[in-house]
């Protein structure tokens, strides 16, 4: 049996999206055949993009909507990584000095022109976009920004508005990319807007018609003929004739009858939740930034290309929190040092956990969390030093005369640095626990249940926490805190009842 999945649906807009409003361009390129559609305008963009994706660099004509860019625009681009590497290669070009987005000289970063004033966007680093992805370059009529994936990576102030008057004026999109969908608008996106786009880049559009899928037997031959119902089912007469030949005798025989076929995915079906997620995350045919990672755009996900494996990275901000249905980055299989693109750098004075998974020819990926390891950044955007592990299991218990026993343990497997002592701090009359000045210090003895006894406390709800401190006085995170009510007078006692039944 042979199963031919239906071909990418003819795409309109979906002019009740509140994201088409402003939309002055609008091409998806992730299609097999030469055409681009410009959906907004429909001769801007024709048959500028080579089968697979949008040929670089392409031009079009001056058309009216490059005046509209009087007040602010969008420039949404979803790529297959970005690398420009001449000196001046643009990204995108309105002639005439009108407006620019380009490699700045020889430095990794980015100058855009309006109307022939430069501005330098020196933090756009080439970085952000190398791996496929999803970029927007906006100017909202006081800055320009960039948005790399969703988050923004660059602003600049910019007063000046693009000169596109000229009549002559082109549109050159270019660079060394390929181009899967380019969404111009006369305005600027809001970031809500931007982060939708990113998780759902097919918002603009709606779908409009399609193929069925195609089932053929091997050694048979159904002739269909008949039309297709509203309820997207197939009805037809089907005749089938069989051969069987040998030495001696020739048989012929003829069937007719009723045949219904039914979509095996109707049109606007939801994706089920048994596919894998490389699968799912082909959205909306692919056109998704993990569809590119992964290899999946050109298939929508029903095929997996990578043969021989790969490697994915995922991120989040601790172990608890790594979101593995979105992967950051995909390396080959055999990749023995991968790095992350420049737009994930953790931020100064943060901690975040990255984990890879292994995947395998047919595209089933290790569910393990071995492969991890964590980040932490100081107040200048620096790693680190490295910590000794936390103490953990911390149980505040008071005893005879008002005091409080402490109890705690500490693990030194996978540690980065060996302490040398326990610091143990407590808060005061306020509540707030005093950093500063601990309570007490206590020597590191190897793995044991480590206690602590305190002098005698007046009454009151006292909070404590135990950090454990290497030999060059760097201190592990504080661990949880744990609260032990003091109370010097008993408690009163406990009326006991007694009950029984009277017949």
């Amino acid at each position: 049996m042979i199963l031919l999945p239906d071909s990418n649906p003819r795409l309109s807009l979906d002019r009740g999206d509140p994201l088409a409003q402003g939309l002055v361009c609008a091409a998806r390129m992730n299609g097999h055949g030469p055409a681009a559609s410009n959906l907004v305008n429909p001769h801007l963009l024709a048959g500028a993009a080579a089968e697979g994706g949008l040929a670089t660099p392409i031009a079009a004509d001056h058309q009216d909507w490059y005046n509209r860019f009087g007040s602010g625009y969008s420039l949404c681009f979803w790529h297959e990584g970005i690398a420009l590497p001449n000196a001046w290669e643009a990204l995108l070009v309105i002639d005439n000095n009108t407006m620019i987005w380009q490699r700045y000289s020889s430095n990794n970063c980015f100058r855009t022109y309006h109307s022939g004033v430069g501005y330098t966007m020196a933090d756009f680093l080439l970085d952000y976009v190398a791996d496929p992805g999803f970029l927007v370059c906006l100017w909202d009529g006081a800055e320009l920004r960039v948005y790399a994936n969703g988050r923004q990576v660059e602003a600049t102030t910019c007063a000046v508005a693009p000169n596109t008057s000229s009549s002559t004026s082109t549109l050159s999109l270019g660079g060394s990319t390929t181009l899967r969908q380019f969404l111009a608008y006369d305005r600027p996106l809001f970031a809500a807007e931007i982060q939708r786009l990113y998780h759902h880049p097919s918002a603009v559009f709606c779908r409009t018609a399609r193929r069925g899928c195609l089932v053929a037997l091997s050694g048979t031959t159904h002739d269909l003929s008949g039309s297709i119902s509203t309820a997207s089912s197939l009805s037809a007469t089907a005749r089938i004739r069989r051969s069987l030949s040998t030495q001696s005798c020739v048989a012929t025989s003829s069937v007719s009858g009723s045949l219904s076929v039914a979509e095996v995915e109707p049109p606007g079906a939801a994706i089920p939740h048994q596919w894998k997620p490389w699968r799912r995350a082909a959205l909306c045919q692919g056109a998704g930034a993990d569809g590119f990672r992964f290899g999946t755009i050109l298939t929508r996900g029903w095929f997996w290309t990578r043969r021989n494996g790969c490697t994915a990275l995922y991120g989040g901000p601790d172990m608890e929190h790594v979101d593995f249905h979105r992967p950051v980055h995909v390396a080959n299989a055999d990749a023995r040092k991968i790095t992350p693109p420049a737009w994930l750098a953790p931020e100064p004075d943060s901690e975040s956990c990255f984990v890879t998974r292994r995947f395998n020819g047919h595209g089933d990926a290790e569910q393990t969390r071995g492969a991890a390891v964590g980040v932490r950044m100081n107040a200048e955007g620096q790693l680190a030093d490295p910590l000794p592990n936390d103490a953990f299991a911390l149980q505040a218990i008071q005893v005879p005369g008002s005091r409080v026993r402490l109890e705690w343990f500490y693990c030194p497997l996978d540690q980065h640095t060996e302490p040398a002592q326990f610091n143990v701090y407590a808060s005061d009359a306020s509540g707030q626990v005093d950093f500063d000045t601990p309570l007490a210090t206590l020597p590191y003895r190897g793995r044991r249940i480590c206690q602590y006894l305190t002098a005698l406390l007046s009454d009151g709800m006292y909070r404590f926490v135990v950090r454990a401190e290497a030999a060059d006085g760097t201190e592990s995170d504080a661990t949880p805190t744990s609260n032990c009510l003091v109370r010097s007078d008993p408690p009163e006692g406990i009326t006991l009842l007694q009950a029984e039944a009277i017949l």
